[in-house]
């Protein structure tokens, strides 16, 4: 079963701690830093390469039933455990911001603002057994096997490719499976008030609030660029 709201809480908060205090570490060690932080992505990309075709084959089969984007998935031992290694695998990402402080890199508000609320995402997915964010797992998973292969030597521009590709893919697919589940739920009377539909609002919420700062990130990329250019 899923931790309590107690545990969340503690849990993020304890994360949001440790963003500050990173600055004394910061570019302590970069070279010890940057093997591992590779060892750690390589890492991270296997285990979500095993991790994809399990999932898949355990929520695709209830995800079929279309009474479930309006009610939630049933409880089930299979389901409980795909969601429950989902959960406790964004306290394994929070390494990222660790290690690359190591490098001397600056976090940017999108990589702390993520990696410090997706717990609270992946436990909203668990206790409310959201079909629509069982989907948004398999689409998030799909794309750490190419991001975390990327930034750990796979340094192709068909896996950087895929990497945006998924990056916006797997947010528009939250977006719009968040927006059906709350229809749905709405439609059948169910008020914000209620857990399950207060639950895929916040969801919705975070979707959104990812993929707007992933496009600020990408447009200071464009901009830094075009400025390189200029000099």
């Amino acid at each position: 079963m899923p931790p309590s709201l107690t545990f969340l809480v503690a849990e993020t908060c304890f994360f949001i701690s440790m963003v500050p205090p990173l600055r004394w570490i910061r570019g302590r060690s970069p070279r010890i830093g940057k093997k591992l932080a590779q060892l750690n992505n390589c890492g991270y990309a296997c285990a979500s390469l095993l991790f994809v075709p399990w999932a898949g084959a355990v929520l695709l089969p209830e995800l079929m039933h279309g009474e479930s984007w309006s009610t939630s998935l049933p409880e089930r031992g299979q389901v409980d455990l795909i969601f429950g290694v989902y959960f406790y695998s964004k306290a394994w990402e929070f390494l990222d911001i660790i290690l690359v402080s190591l490098m001397g890199i600056q976090p940017n508000l999108h990589f702390v603002v993520h990696h410090t609320t997706t717990p609270c995402l992946a436990w909203l997915v668990w206790t409310y057994r959201s079909a629509s964010g069982a989907v948004f797992l398999l689409a998030n998973v799909l794309m750490h096997i190419f991001l975390y292969a990327y930034f750990g030597g796979a340094k192709s521009n068909f896996v950087f490719q895929c990497t945006r590709i998924c990056g916006h893919v797997q947010l528009v697919i939250g977006i719009l499976g968040s927006t059906l589940a709350l229809r749905q739920k709405l439609a059948q009377g169910s008020s914000f008030l209620d857990g399950a539909t207060a639950a895929e609002a916040c969801l919705l919420f975070l979707y959104l609030t990812y993929l707007a700062l992933l496009r600020k990130e990408l447009a200071g990329e464009r901009r830094h660029k075009q400025h390189a250019k200029v000099i």
